[in-house]
């Protein structure tokens, strides 16, 4: 990771504290981002994708970068033609909606939206989470008015966001969600605080928007046009009609044709978070990555064992596979644009081209007349990546309750002698600290009432699964769970059902109230962009808050092993109405703090919450730029020994640039520079030294010099 990061102006819309100095602000060097003006999105290629024919086939892989630019600085308002029903009137959701909004050019292919509808519902009916994602869609021999080339079957875009501090927050999310506790296991097992890797050990951490609304990182309902500012162009999906397509796959798919909704669907697949940063680094040596969320289960299957502790693999080639809680399921290991190790994109499931074997509609190509659906594969990393996904098969629809408020319902007549259980359950979140759940069921027959921890209840031969059971003859029922209960009260969610014993149809109310536990939700950090000009340290801080009650930013310097060396600071922070922050401020004097190589950073807001702890080091090396490996001083010279281009260089020492070295020496092992003059003349001091160099890339790493 770079100690030089993307910074860009803030835009005028946004509730954000000033921007804030520790002393009087220099001009900012950062440098800004390729394909975005915005903080919070990625800007680069990363989670844009397009299918190209190839040899007979549709290939999935990352888009150009001109195709990429184009589909993300789409003019707003492209598509606006709303395709999804609004929801009815009274009705809670129940999981995923994805909405689809369509371009004037789409109006004019009906089976196409019909297509693109299947495709969104395929998604809905097996992801529980409730949340709403915004996808823009376009169909015709222009995608969103750029036109489309004959080879490329379509284009996607699933506006990726993140930052080089999100892996802590999203850790801690992810520890403290409303999930199973088998699931609590996967994810308490994953490293702290940062992501070793095959490239280096990363704090920062990219994902779809719609995976951040699942993880409740952002609001849950996408508000893409209010968003816009913030995190550039919503999702969006453009399919070539110069392609041939068979739009109905259920009498098979014709032999000379595209299944339309499997490619719509794989796309929406990398929309919710099928997406890798693994070979970004190899294919472009100087681009600044971060992993992904799916990244943080992506590693060599030898190394399954020691899960918590592997190097995830960022490289191309070798076996890769994602480890999902006991089993390995195989993935690509080629580079993004599918050159490289295995030749197919890394955001798939290994080709069945390759293996026999079919793992599930992120298959990396799609053969004319060749059908794909999703599997249960699939919605095993759907389910690790933070949503709620049900099983293929699972007719189970769940209805969140908020505490406190009744719910009504029916339940058809039961055989003579037997019960049924509503295929339609409830569920509610416990949050941590809580004393008590309370469910109180009401109805006009003999209705029975279940529930259960972290799992919906289910029917097995006749026998129902559950934690908590309250079963009179009775038409009133009642669970009380505590500390006492066994099992005991636990925070995270609770499914509930309903049985009816008739005698007739039953109609009822069901309500589940909890008492005590905390309200609210911890702030986030995203970025803590840093860089390093001579004495001052400028730094750029995004977070997230949902609740939007930011109070202050503690911000500490300190060295490698965690140590303050200058003193910390509080940056106050505005509440923000969108729940939003952004900050800028810089820290001096640093040259007399010559050890200081992190940036440490927590916000807190007006109820207490913090953040988890963003650790930020600023001594890694820009990339491109050449690697420091050592360095000493016998008294009138300064011996370096480095790794990378040996062109252009400039020498800092302690945050003075000191003239070029001269006699430059280059060795098979590397480059040996010389650095000839007293310990003043190089600004060097007894004890330790900040010693930094520049090429045309940038800055090098930190190294510390004890003179």
């Amino acid at each position: 990771m770079s100690g030089v990061f993307a910074l860009s102006p803030f835009a005028p819309s946004i509730n954000r504290a000033a921007s804030r100095q520790v002393d009087p602000p220099s001009h900012s060097t950062l440098r800004e981002k390729s394909l975005s003006d915005t903080q919070w999105s990625e800007g680069g290629t990363l989670g844009t994708f397009a299918h190209r024919m190839i040899n007979g086939r549709a290939v999935c892989l990352q888009a150009p970068a001109e195709q990429a630019h184009a589909l993300r600085q789409r003019e707003p308002g492209a598509a606006s033609i709303l395709l999804t029903p609004p929801d009815s009137a009274g009705v809670p959701r129940t999981g995923l909606r994805i909405v689809l909004r369509g371009t004037p050019q789409l109006q004019n292919f009906p089976e196409a939206i019909d297509g693109l509808r299947r495709a969104a519902a395929q998604w809905e009916a097996q992801i529980q989470t409730v949340l709403t994602v915004v996808v823009e869609v376009d169909f015709g021999p222009t995608f969103f008015g750029a036109q489309a080339s004959d080879d490329v079957v379509d284009v996607s875009d699933g506006q990726i966001l993140g930052g080089n501090a999100l892996y802590a927050g999203a850790l801690a999310d992810l520890v403290s969600g409303p999930y199973p506790n088998e699931k609590k296991a996967l994810y308490s097992s994953l490293p702290a605080r940062a992501l070793p890797t095959d490239h280096g050990t990363y704090s920062g951490l990219l994902m779809s928007s719609a995976t951040l609304r699942a993880l409740d990182l952002l609001n849950p309902v996408a508000d893409a046009d209010g968003e816009r500012t913030d995190f550039g162009a919503p999702p969006a999906i453009a399919i070539n009609s110069k392609i041939k397509f068979d739009f109905d796959a259920s009498d098979g798919v014709d032999g000379d044709k595209l299944d339309f909704v499997a490619l719509a669907t794989h796309e929406l697949g990398h929309v919710l978070g099928f997406i890798s940063s693994a070979g970004g680094r190899d294919l472009n040596p100087t681009t600044a990555i971060q992993p992904t969320l799916m990244d943080m289960f992506r590693i060599r299957p030898e190394t399954a064992s020691s899960f918590s502790t592997a190097s995830r693999v960022l490289a191309s080639g070798g076996e890769q596979v994602f480890f999902a809680a006991g089993f390995n399921l195989p993935l690509s290991t080629g580079l993004p644009d599918g050159t490289s190790g295995d030749g197919r994109s890394p955001a798939h499931w290994k080709d069945d081209e390759l293996t026999g074997q079919y793992l599930g509609i992120m298959d990396p190509t799609l053969r004319a007349g060749e059908h794909q659906s999703i599997t249960n594969n699939d919605l095993e990393v759907i389910d690790d990546l933070g949503y709620q996904a049900k099983a293929l098969f699972d007719s189970t629809t769940v209805v969140p309750l908020v505490s406190g408020s009744p719910q009504t319902g029916s339940l058809f007549a039961p055989p003579p002698g037997l019960g049924v259980l509503s295929h339609i359950h409830y569920s509610i979140v416990i949050p941590g600290g809580a004393s008590q759940l309370r469910i109180d069921l009401r109805g006009n027959a003999d209705v029975d009432l279940f529930a259960r921890f972290g799992h919906p209840v289910i029917n097995q031969t006749h026998a129902v699964i559950a934690d908590y059971r309250s079963a009179t003859p009775a038409s009133v029922e009642t669970i009380l769970i505590n500390s006492a209960s066994a099992p005991p009260l636990s925070p995270g969610i609770y499914y509930m059902a309903v049985a009816n014993f008739g005698p007739g149809d039953a109609d009822f109310t069901i309500t589940a109230t909890t008492t005590g536990g905390v309200i609210g939700r911890a702030p986030t950090i995203f970025g803590a962009d840093s860089h390093l000009e001579g004495d001052s340290l400028e730094v750029a801080c995004t977070g997230i808050d949902r609740d939007g009650d930011f109070l202050q930013a503690n911000i500490s310097v300190v060295d490698s092993g965690g140590r303050a060396v200058v003193p910390s600071v509080i940056i106050p922070l505005a509440a923000s109405a969108s729940g939003r922050s952004e900050t800028q401020f810089t820290i001096r004097g640093l040259s007399a703090a010559p050890t200081a190589q992190r940036l440490s950073a927590v916000l807190i807001d007006r109820s207490g919450h913090r953040s988890a702890e963003a650790l930020i080091d600023f001594g890694i090396g820009d990339p491109g730029a050449v690697s420091l490996t050592n360095a000493s001083f016998n008294g009138s010279k300064l011996t370096m020994k480095v790794n990378g281009s040996a062109s252009s260089f400039q020498l800092e020492v302690n945050g003075r640039i000191v003239a070029p070295p001269a006699n430059l020496m280059i060795k098979p092992s590397g480059v040996k520079l010389l650095a000839k003059g007293s310990m003043s003349q190089l600004n060097l001091q007894s004890g330790p030294n900040r010693i930094r160099l520049k090429n045309e890339n940038g800055w090098s790493n930190i190294f510390i010099l004890q003179v």
